[in-house]
């Protein structure tokens, strides 16, 4: 049976990026869930509102993504991104403060392994995410994502591109023991 185990909250609010620093190599996995909005408030409510995860601060050009989208048909349809040696993994996309929009973005990330340092593989991750649009309809995103290094994950950054995360945007980190 396996252990769950909060190990921080973080709530961004008027910020782009935070970051969970000095994580314990205790845990065998680690789970990041989540719930946020960003600040933009003009034109539309998917307008340049991307998130991206990094680990122990590299922002070089070691990951890779591919994520899947399916869209409320009256709107936007479904798709598939990939990409690979980038400075980071894009998640799903996260709700604006467009004014028609009334919408949160939730989701899971899942991060097995991410203590083993041997020198195996890769580091993977996945996650699963949706939002609310409001009048813009409605989504679910997942994504297999991954970091070209075997370090150990010590820490791990998230930045909303071009605009800020909201007040009640909050991240929890978990650490998940094996039995």
């Amino acid at each position: 049976m396996s252990t769950i185990t909060k190990i921080a909250t973080a709530t961004p609010d008027g910020v782009a990026s935070f970051t969970f620093s000095t994580i314990s190599g205790s845990y065998d996995d680690l789970m990041v869930i989540g719930s946020v909005k960003g600040s933009h408030t003009g034109g539309s409510a998917f307008s340049n509102c991307t998130m991206t995860m990094r680990f122990n601060g590299d922002s070089g050009g070691n990951y890779f993504w591919k994520f899947n989208k399916a869209v409320d048909s009256s709107t936007r349809g479904a798709d598939a991104s990939a990409s690979a040696t980038v400075t980071g993994m894009q998640l799903n996309l996260v709700p604006t403060s467009y004014s028609a929009n009334t919408g949160w973005g939730q989701f899971k990330i899942y991060i097995p392994g991410y203590s083993d340092a041997s020198g195996n593989a890769a580091k993977r991750c996945y996650h699963l995410g949706g939002y609310g649009q409001g009048t813009h309809g409605s989504a679910m995103t997942q994504g297999n994502h991954g970091w070209s290094t075997t370090d150990a994950i010590t820490s791990v950054f998230f930045q909303l591109g071009w605009y800020n995360f909201v007040a009640g945007s909050s991240f929890t980190l978990y650490g998940i023991t094996n039995a």
